[in-house]
């Protein structure tokens, strides 16, 4: 009994541990799962979670809660997620920042890693979606103070990943890769990892998953034999494996 993908529990469970495979999934922007069911999810109202301890569910409704809160222009966070709060302070103070014409006086880094943040809480639990107010925010960054080219990949990235637009997000990951070969992470390496492979298999460039994985699979830390990496690791393998076969 050699499975492909296994969530692992028995052994979890003999050892005292976790199912940190499946666990991987709820805590991601980057919904695997969801795209290999070719399942898109558009945003939904509001609806307290039902317990703390369902991440998946947290974080979609603090999605929902924070798209709510920023179109009533304020609010208070739910007395059993007080920590809510903070995300919709930093999204309202991201795009005050962002309101600014000139170059982000913090740095582009900065400003990058603010724009992953405020993005990733926005649109957290959707696909085939993006708040289109706060894209043009952005763009109008980029525009206005004449952004690197890094900084603008960032936006791209994000934006074409949640429209699935995947020759542009492969053309922001060929940026971000590039840069991160020379020392500069724009994207925390999980996200660019996911996004990247993803963005590469549906352009039907395999290899250049592959080397994806090669260059960042060290920085990103994930245990061996951890479930998102298998099915990465999976994907590519059918993808090179379809490839080189001869039509039947």
């Amino acid at each position: 009994y050699d499975p492909v993908l296994d969530l692992g529990a028995e052994r979890a469970r003999f050892e005292k541990g976790s199912a940190e495979g499946a666990y991987s999934f709820a805590v991601s922007r980057v919904d695997l799962q969801g795209h290999a069911a070719g399942r898109m999810k558009a945003p939904a109202s509001y609806a307290l979670p039902p317990a703390y301890g369902l991440v998946a569910a947290v974080l979609t409704e603090r999605g929902a809660w924070l798209r709510g809160t920023l179109e009533a222009r304020g609010g208070i966070a739910p007395e059993a997620f007080p920590e809510w709060q903070d995300e919709l302070v930093h999204l309202q103070d991201f795009l005050t920042m962002a309101s600014d014409s000139v170059a982000p006086r913090v740095g582009w880094p900065y400003w990058a890693g603010a724009f992953l943040r405020a993005e990733n809480g926005l649109h957290w639990g959707t696909g085939g979606y993006v708040d289109p107010v706060f894209y043009e925010i952005a763009y109008s960054v980029l525009d206005g103070a004449e952004a690197p080219e890094p900084a603008r990949a960032v936006v791209e990235l994000m934006h074409a990943y949640s429209l699935a637009d995947w020759a542009r997000a492969a053309a922001a990951a060929d940026i971000l890769l590039a840069r991160a070969a020379l020392g500069e992470l724009w994207v925390p390496a999980g996200l660019l990892l996911d996004v990247a492979v993803l963005a590469y298999l549906e352009t039907g460039q395999a290899d250049f998953a592959r080397s994806a994985v090669d260059h960042l699979a060290p920085q990103v830390g994930r245990p061996e034999g951890d479930l998102r990496m298998r099915l990465l690791e999976a994907s590519i393998a059918r993808a090179i494996n379809g490839r080189s076969s001869p039509p039947r």
